[in-house]
């Protein structure tokens, strides 16, 4: 692990990297809803699946 962490929701359906290395922050695609109370899982596969039980409407 290099350190890099994924940044999504806090109430928006935005998502990011940081790279600490770098102290850099890059948007990614966002995600289909806003997110709040959300959990992100890294899988074996070194994908990132972000769960959540039910949608936030803002």
């Amino acid at each position: 692990m290099d350190g890099t962490v994924l940044i999504t929701g806090g109430g928006t359906n935005t998502a990011e990297i940081y790279y600490p290395n770098k102290n850099k922050f890059i948007g990614i695609s966002p995600m289909h809803y806003k997110r709040k109370g959300h959990t992100a899982t890294l899988m074996n596969d070194q994908m990132v699946m972000v769960e959540q039980l039910q949608k936030l409407l803002i």
